[in-house]
């Protein structure tokens, strides 16, 4: 029996030193913060390959690699799909590819890629497997909206909501090719009924990808829509072809959105590093500091990925036998697929909500953005309960030893 009660000491002092010896990050307080690493673009119009001007799809993939973390999220702020022959000899499928390889987690939509008209734009949407959000752009006839208005999604177990937003002065240029006709909506009232909707489901940082811009000749501009609206963190913004990197504030001044933009063509790569509370999920010491911009000068060092790189060469050779043979250009996408029945969405008169499940069954496979629990951060509970168990035993086997 004394031999036991030396073997279960022993076996618990083991553990207790294993303890002592593991990394401070096992045991990390819960109010430690974690890193999210977000990539953002907007208005590329078609722009992909790499070059003095141009950061382009391969080196953006590499820079969405990392060194050690991969991007968390990869987003887009609109007219992407559209510019350059590249995109549009093939109405945009040759950029829904390289988001698909990439893994964009989500996109807004701007002027540009409106033009092919929305049928096609969900098609596209489908191609890409990249939700395409935005919560005032309205169907004429039903008043609701024509794409998902926003998502939610984990990251490092922090819950985050993406909300689309276009701007309503797009209206009087908009002239899609299947001729719905399209309502844009007050941004900043479907944007705030959009975060209440996120907050109530448990999302601690919202995300704004708006087709806006800071033209000074707008009417709505990004700063108006967080300076008109309560809970925006971070805007991710588009149109005006200009770099931002300021902070706004609410409407009720009690908080401030990081509001920015690359410019245009993909001469910049925006690379944001949020930190978040693990505990409360919220971030930490939001700033200007947060974002890098990545020119196409910088990026002449970074290494091209051989996977896209490789993609890029083989749909310049598709197109260009489509060119040769005096091919209409027409997308490659199957027919079938240009238009899929409309994604159930919130109402913007009653906020019906979509569920959380279902949104995030929307995002594309290959962006792994939902990160369970892991088991290193587990093991000091884990620990714990085996050290009950064992004193436990301990006590109970020098109980009957004593009874001996």
């Amino acid at each position: 029996m004394k031999n036991y009660r030396k073997l279960a000491l022993a076996f618990c002092l083991a553990l207790v030193l294993t303890a002592v010896g593991m990394p401070p990050a096992v045991f990390a307080d819960e109010g430690e913060t974690v890193s999210i690493r977000i990539v953002h673009t907007n208005d590329s119009h078609g722009r992909y390959a790499a070059g003095e001007t141009c950061v382009g799809y391969a080196k953006l993939q590499t820079i969405a690699a990392g060194d050690g973390q991969r991007a968390d999220l990869i987003l887009d702020a609109g007219d992407a799909f559209h510019g350059l022959s590249f995109a549009t000899v093939e109405q945009g499928a040759s950029i829904a590819e390289l988001f698909k390889t990439i893994g964009c987690t989500a996109m807004t939509p701007g002027l540009s890629d409106l033009s092919y008209g929305t049928a096609h734009l969900r098609g596209l949407e489908t191609d890409s497997g990249t939700p395409v959000l935005s919560c005032n752009l309205l169907d004429g006839t039903t008043a609701q909206p024509v794409f998902t208005p926003s998502v939610g999604l984990t990251v490092q177990g922090v819950r985050i909501g993406l909300i689309g937003v276009t701007s309503p002065d797009l209206l009087e240029q908009l002239d899609t090719k299947d001729g719905q006709s399209l309502i844009l909506a007050d941004p900043a009232a479907c944007v705030q009924q959009e975060i209440d909707r996120l907050r109530k489901e448990g999302c601690t940082i919202l995300i704004v990808l708006a087709h806006m811009g800071d033209s000074s000749a707008s009417t709505w501009t990004s700063e108006r829509l967080v300076s008109e609206t309560e809970g925006i963190d971070v805007l991710i913004d588009g149109r005006s072809h200009t770099v931002e990197n300021r902070m706004v504030s609410w409407k009720n001044g009690q908080g401030q959105a990081l509001c920015v933009q690359t410019g245009c063509y993909l001469e910049n790569v925006g690379v944001l590093t949020l930190e978040a509370d693990r505990e409360t999920g919220r971030p930490v010491n939001l700033s200007t500091s947060c974002e890098e911009l990545i020119s196409a000068g910088q990026a002449a060092e970074i290494e091209e990925d051989a996977g896209v790189a490789e993609q890029i060469a083989l749909i310049e050779k598709r197109q260009s036998v489509l060119s040769e043979s005096s091919v209409p250009a027409v997308s490659s996408r199957p027919a079938s697929s240009a238009v899929r029945p409309q994604a159930v969405s919130p109402a913007v008169s009653s906020g019906a909500a979509v569920s959380s499940q279902a949104e995030e069954s929307a995002l594309p496979p290959e962006q792994p953005v939902q990160t369970e629990q892991g088991t290193w951060e587990m093991f000091p509970v884990l620990l714990a309960a085996a050290v009950v168990v064992l004193v436990a035993v301990f006590v109970l086997l020098s109980r009957r030893g004593q009874g001996r």
